[in-house]
């Protein structure tokens, strides 16, 4: 998919495992394998961090660091939320469009600038309408 290697696409279909379940990135390096758990970990919100605001910067800080397939699988994420927010016409919360924005910006900087910039973009026009 997208000339991406299997790993990231395992990664992307399981990066908030470690969030939404009792799974641990160490489960994922049992049960598929270490590189695969290694980008469910970056992609994984440090959950001892009690300020959403600072969580997600923290979380934008890893995906800046790790650019590359980590930066494609978070961007593909963004994509997929918002555009599934649009379609169900709800609203998203200010401090949630906040990190949008945000995310829309750290990845817009990278070096190597990540997959799914334009759409990205597009949708967030889109939520503000």
């Amino acid at each position: 998919m997208c000339g991406f290697p299997d790993t990231v696409i395992a990664a992307g279909l399981l990066h908030d495992v470690v969030e939404d379940t009792t799974a641990t990135a160490d489960d994922i390096a049992w049960s598929v394998n270490r590189e695969v758990a290694e980008l469910v970990r970056v992609l994984s919100e440090d959950t001892t961090i009690a300020s959403y605001d600072e969580r997600k910067a923290d979380l934008r800080r890893r995906v800046r660091e790790a650019g590359g397939e980590v930066a494609a699988i978070f961007a593909a994420d963004k994509f997929a939320r918002l555009r599934s927010l649009r379609q169900s016409g709800r609203s998203i919360p200010d401090e949630k469009l906040e990190h949008y924005v945000a995310s829309l910006i750290t990845l817009a900087k990278l070096d190597d600038p990540a997959p799914f910039i334009d759409a990205i973009s597009q949708e967030l026009i889109g939520a503000q309408t």
